[in-house]
């Protein structure tokens, strides 16, 4: 009977092999009727034919063993792929009667008395005898909220009726039952001890191609300014570009490496093919004109892509933790001694989240029941809400199902206000979660906008939200981690003021790929980062201590850093430089460089280390540097202004105009920042008319450069000192800078 279904993957239990097929033809090979048995006397538990859904697209299944001939098949899927909604559409299909175990008290006999009760004494028995000849199929759905209500005892019970109920002539489907993964365990081995021959299906994550139609019916149910919106039917391919833009974009966010997505989804179907996350991406993909949207939105290179990349991922995770909270709402409802109002206060966001990283292993938590409830209730809820665990959406195997759950639980804990309730200090659940991924940085950056908005604290005159100096390092690494072109940090702290600054581009001289921002908050006036360090400048009048995850610091290549005092905790320091365009690491420090005495210190090449500090150890000395030599300038400012200036002029980028260009923003605020010595040099250029200003970019003149004896070749080689020696020597004598560079500390 099953020879004619289509397999599409094949891997086995025993063999070596799982079965998959589309969930429509199994259900194709079930025994269906006409029409659905009467009902005579309604009753909530129970529906005839099911409730076929507005639209329903049908995945695939897979089973560890052959289908055929299973008198019960146990489907089971992920938390939120959609189990009640397949039990609906299997019955409408079939015609088959559905009832609602979420709604039934089970027990003995109660399967075959609830078809009497509802069906009626003639017409009970006629379809009980269809389905015990294997004539007709019965849906079975909620397993889980049965067993969670009924309790073990009972449930079993439930089962030996179940199991008596097909134990006649039928061969294949006469019962289809329908729960999450722990409770189709148990009832499979139930089943087995009972002498009933089971199987457990699996509900797949969608394919690419069921996707895109998950997302075309959604799209096809959306009304915009009172119309139904139809831009996807009536521009079809434009609309396919940007869908599959955004797809491809999150694939690669998510590790993917691939031009083609249809290619690389398996890899990444059970994240990209989860209905939830399908249906809010839907959301962002109805716009008017998608030849315009295709680089403002979520793909591979969306402008700010990945701050908005954060705002719908975390409003595709909250949905997922609001749909979980609902769900356990409405069983308690049931067993505790509380109003709706009440009720809506249990099993939070918060409480969830503690709850699956306990679960998981990941803290100690004593994560406190609600205050509301009572001494009596309190067990009773505990007991029900640990049901839940092992097969909550973020969960798999105890393990978190992918990284952006996991990102998302440490952002939470490390951004959101916690009522502390738990018997655990924030960083200690923050360091009990997994190391952050590609999204923490996005999701924390998100969730402290909103944050911010709740207050009715957000732009008062900051440029990002809030951040502890706590988490600097760890969203600088999901930073990284994110980027599929080159990656890019700037901080700048001056007193008690500082701002982070992350983006993304192919080449220094272009415009943004992504790019946010942070004011950094609960500062100590240290800046502690972990190896490896690259591609970021960093300047403060406060410390920077570096340190070594092993025992190896390295450092670059295209790192600036300026400050007061320098540590360094780790057995060897390693300098490297980008090979394309021989980017220096330079290091300055007020005051002597803290570090172990046996430092090894390496440099590939040798002249991409640069460093400048009083007392130099001997394993620093031929990379200590002087550009200046002047009289009275400080050398490590001096070294800060001479970097400074090479690194204003390799922010132009050399286009198809006359002269190289960056627009005034990116150049004032990534660039110069608060830096007083980047702006004098950058004044000093304006003065000189080597950079001018006009319609809102700045301009670099290359005729003027050529003066000075600069190429543009020059300006990004290993060897820039000799190169810039001379312009360098005429910008020391502009007055604000030549104060500046024999002021006290660096940076003004």
């Amino acid at each position: 009977m099953f020879a004619r279904l289509r397999w599409v993957e094949l891997r086995c239990k025993y063999t070596g092999m799982i079965l998959r097929i589309p969930l429509k033809e199994l259900v194709a090979q079930l025994p269906g009727i006409p029409a659905p048995p009467p009902i005579a006397h309604p009753d909530k538990s129970l529906k005839a034919g099911g409730e076929q859904p507005d639209f329903y697209i049908w995945p695939d299944v897979k089973s560890e063993e052959e289908i055929a001939n299973k008198k019960v098949i146990l489907i089971t899927a992920a938390g939120a792929m959609g189990k009640s909604m397949a039990a609906n559409a299997v019955a409408s299909k079939l015609n088959a009667l559905v009832v609602d175990l979420s709604k039934v008290r089970v027990g003995s006999d109660s399967l075959t008395g609830l078809l009497t009760r509802v069906l009626g004494w003639e017409e009970a028995p006629k379809f009980i005898g269809q389905v015990e000849a294997g004539l007709a199929s019965l849906i079975l759905d909620g397993l889980d909220e049965a067993q969670l209500a009924a309790g073990r005892e009972h449930y079993n019970a439930f089962l030996k009726n179940v199991a008596d109920f097909v134990r006649g002539g039928g061969n294949r489907g006469q019962i289809l039952m329908f729960g999450r993964r722990d409770v189709v365990d148990t009832t499979y081995l139930e089943l087995n001890e009972l002498g009933i021959d089971s199987c457990i299906t699996e509900i797949s994550p969608l394919t690419y191609g069921q996707a895109k139609d998950l997302i075309n019916e959604a799209l096809d149910r959306r009304v915009s300014r009172g119309l139904l919106y139809d831009m996807h039917r009536t521009h079809p391919v434009p609309f396919s570009k940007l869908r599959d833009e955004v797809l491809l974009g999150m694939a690669r966010a998510l590790g993917g490496d691939g031009d083609e997505i249809e290619k690389i989804w398996p890899i990444f179907a059970d994240f990209l093919g989860y209905p939830p996350v399908l249906l809010v991406l839907s959301e962002h993909l109805a716009v008017d004109n998608f030849a315009h949207s295709s680089g403002e939105r979520f793909g591979v290179k969306a402008s700010r892509a990945k701050a908005q990349r954060g705002l719908i991922l975390q409003r595709i995770v909250e949905g997922i933790l609001d749909r979980e909270s609902l769900k356990a709402r409405t069983q308690l409802a049931k067993v505790v001694a509380l109003n709706d109002k009440e009720i809506s206060l249990l099993y939070g966001r918060e409480e969830q989240l503690l709850r699956v990283l306990g679960f998981m292993g990941g803290a100690d938590l004593d994560v406190l029941p609600p205050a509301i409830l009572s001494a009596n209730d309190r067990q009773v809820y505990d007991d029900h809400i640990r049901m839940f665990m092992p097969d909550h959406p973020f969960v798999s195997n105890r393990m978190f199902a992918n990284t952006v759950f996991s990102d998302y639980l440490r952002a939470y804990l490390a951004t959101a206000p916690l009522s502390g309730a738990f018997g655990v200090q924030r960083p200690q659940l923050v360091a009990s979660c997994p190391a952050p991924g590609p999204f923490y940085a996005y999701f924390s950056h998100a969730l402290a906008l909103e944050l911010e908005s709740l207050d009715g604290d957000a732009g008062q005159g900051r440029i990002g939200p809030k951040l502890s100096e706590d988490y600097i390092d760890d969203v600088i690494k999901s930073h990284v981690a994110s980027c599929t072109y080159q990656h890019y940090v700037i901080i700048r702290w001056f007193g008690q003021t500082a701002h982070m600054f992350l983006y993304e581009t192919e080449s220094r001289s272009d415009g943004f790929l992504s790019f946010i921002s942070f004011e950094i908050e609960e500062s100590s006036g240290i800046l502690e980062l972990t190896s490896p360090v690259s591609r970021c400048s960093i300047i403060t009048d406060h410390g920077v201590v570096i340190s070594a995850r092993n025992s190896d610091i390295e450092i670059g290549p295209d790192v600036f850093l300026v400050a007061d005092e320098l540590e360094l905790h780790g057995e060897t320091l390693t300098a490297l430089a980008d090979d394309s365009r021989g980017a220096a690491v330079l290091l300055v420090a007020s005051k002597p460089a803290v570090h172990d005495a046996d430092l090894k210190v390496n440099s590939y090449p040798g002249s991409a280390l640069w460093v400048n500090w009083p007392e130099v150890w001997p394993q620093w000395r031929k990379y200590y540097q002087n550009p200046s030599g002047r009289p009275g300038f400080d050398a490590g400012k001096s070294t800060q202004a001479l970097v400074g200036l090479r690194r204003i002029l390799r922010a132009f980028h050399k286009g198809v105009g006359e002269h190289p260009t960056i627009y005034s923003e990116m150049l004032d605020r990534l660039v110069v920042g608060d830096s007083q010595i980047l702006g004098a040099v950058l004044a000093a250029l304006l003065d000189v008319e080597i950079v001018f200003l006009e319609q809102g970019q700045y301009k670099l003149n290359l005729d003027k450069l050529k003066s000075y004896s600069i190429s543009w070749a020059a300006i990004n080689g290993p060897d820039f000192a000799n190169t810039l020696h001379k312009l360098f020597s005429e910008l020391c004598n502009d007055s604000r800078l030549s104060q500046l560079l024999k002021a006290q500390h660096p940076g003004g």
